[in-house]
């Protein structure tokens, strides 16, 4: 479709945005917008440059979340019209916006009561035993299943059924939309990534408090690390001394350290394994003749390989920690700069180190 007026433009916006956007002065502007030729691109252009104006006016009333909504629908019609220069220079403004709608959000918060006689009988379960068997119990306990996580979320979508009919958008630290909750392909797989990612927010107390006492009790150290990777065929004489110096980060603390060296080391490492069990991990691009280029974790994820031997729950963890937009997707956004020094914490690096405790169980037959 064409455009010829701004009142196509505004009958193509979304019904709720269009409610939203509805202020008298503009609507009347709109109205008196005259008809032009269908044949003139210009009349389109016009009516799109207007619409910008139109959009533009209301933010400082309207605030940055309206205005970054909005200016995202006017890039998606720059491009459908060939205006890639007019869309790329508002990248701009809507990183402007996007800072501006995080100052305006609210914290929510919410509280999770642990009984101290619950913690305490706990603890007494998962430290007993060997030093291999508090280990198991550390991983199996904080990896989370698959059925179980959709079962979690059909229960607690039938107490919040509302909770579905607001939109979800996720930004990063620089005020970027990253994604649009429920929005394009496999819509349910994006809402349980969701789920589960929120989960493990909510389970990195526990986690936290387990790891400290793990810590006590010397079963994680820089050595015994190590010692759960004997037999392992993804550790080489490359990657050994990386993941040691890791650790070592972990162990004092250095949460930015240590997370900016084991999270690339889990990509290889993922790679090493689906090679290993006759996967491909590299593939041709536009023009063969240029050479091959490296499969990206998530694609290494999806292939049959990984299913075969990862298994579903491992699958869907590594996705949702590392490379899913709806999940932690920490590898993305390590690996593009945008974390801050003070996103790396705790709750990340106790995560990383126990996607390697993962990794370790993998043993040459």
């Amino acid at each position: 479709m064409a455009y010829t007026t701004l009142n196509e433009i505004w009958a193509d916006f979304d019904v709720k945005e269009r409610k939203r956007f509805a202020d008298h002065d503009i609507t009347a502007a709109i109205n008196q917008l005259p008809e032009g030729n269908p044949e003139e691109e210009h009349c389109r252009y016009e009516a799109l440059a207007f619409a910008f104006v139109a959009i533009k006016l209301p933010i400082p009333v309207r605030g940055g979340m309206w205005g970054h909504g909005m200016l995202e629908q006017m890039q998606t019609r720059y491009r459908k019209y060939g205006l890639d220069s007019k869309a790329n220079r508002l990248f701009v403004e809507l990183t402007e916006l996007g800072r501006k709608s995080l100052d305006e959000m609210q914290r929510s918060e919410r509280t999770y009561t642990m009984k101290r006689d619950e913690i305490e009988k706990y603890f007494k379960v998962a430290m007993q035993g060997s030093h291999y068997d508090r280990i198991k119990w550390f991983v199996f306990m904080f990896m989370p299943a698959r059925e179980l996580e959709i079962k979690k979320k059909k229960e607690y979508d039938k107490e919040n059924h509302l909770e579905d009919t607001i939109s979800t958008v996720i930004f990063d630290g620089s005020g970027n939309t990253t994604k649009r909750l429920g929005v394009g392909k496999n819509q349910e797989e994006q809402k349980l990534h969701f789920f589960i990612y929120k989960n493990l927010m909510k389970d990195s107390v526990l986690m936290h408090m387990h790891m400290e006492e793990l810590k006590k009790s010397k079963d994680v150290t820089v050595e015994r690390l190590m010692q759960m990777f004997d037999g392992c065929p993804l550790v080489t004489d490359n990657n050994r001394a990386l993941l040691e110096r890791g650790f070592e980060a972990f162990l004092n603390d250095d949460h930015v350290v240590c997370c900016h060296i084991l999270i690339p080391q889990i990509e290889a490492m993922v790679r090493i394994l689906i090679y290993l069990n006759g996967g491909e991990i590299i593939h041709q691009g536009e023009d063969p003749a240029a050479g091959t280029l490296y499969t990206s974790l998530d694609s290494l994820l999806d292939s049959e390989v990984a299913k075969a031997v990862m298994k579903e729950d491992m699958i869907t963890y590594f996705k949702v920690l590392f490379v899913s937009p709806t999940g932690w997707n920490l590898r993305n956004l390590f690996c593009h700069g945008l974390l801050s020094a003070g996103s790396f914490t705790s709750d990340m690096s106790e995560r990383v180190v126990h996607a390697m405790m993962i990794l370790s169980g993998f043993k040459r037959r």
